[in-house]
């Protein structure tokens, strides 16, 4: 990488928050994560949805592919909501379906 890489990427990049409204994004250099709060499982589905799709048409325009393997959902609640929830929240880019963790591995 070159001096410029990072301000450069970060340029390039730039807009890809006004595309997320239904969930709040966090960017650590080219990682993003996604976080959404809801009172039930379907609205909390649906806002995912709408903005994994919102980035899907991101990457599209942008030239850029989004990684199926990289891509994780997890669930984050009191040990009660959590023990009512079934592992089946429907999150899907690009006719993937990603998998729910009950806890995912610090590399």
């Amino acid at each position: 990488g070159s001096i410029l890489g990072p301000l450069l990427f970060l340029l390039y990049i730039n807009d890809l928050l006004d595309c997320l409204d239904k969930t709040t994004p966090c960017l650590y250099a080219d990682d993003t994560q996604i976080f959404s709060a809801a009172k039930d499982l379907e609205k909390l589905t649906e806002n995912i949805n709408h903005d994994m799709n919102k980035l899907r048409e991101w990457l599209i325009r942008n030239k850029l592919q989004h990684h199926p393997t990289k891509t994780k959902v997890m669930y984050i609640g009191s040990r009660h909501n959590l023990k009512i929830m079934n592992d089946d929240l429907p999150v899907v880019i690009n006719n993937s379906w990603f998998l729910v963790r009950g806890h995912l591995p610090v590399e």
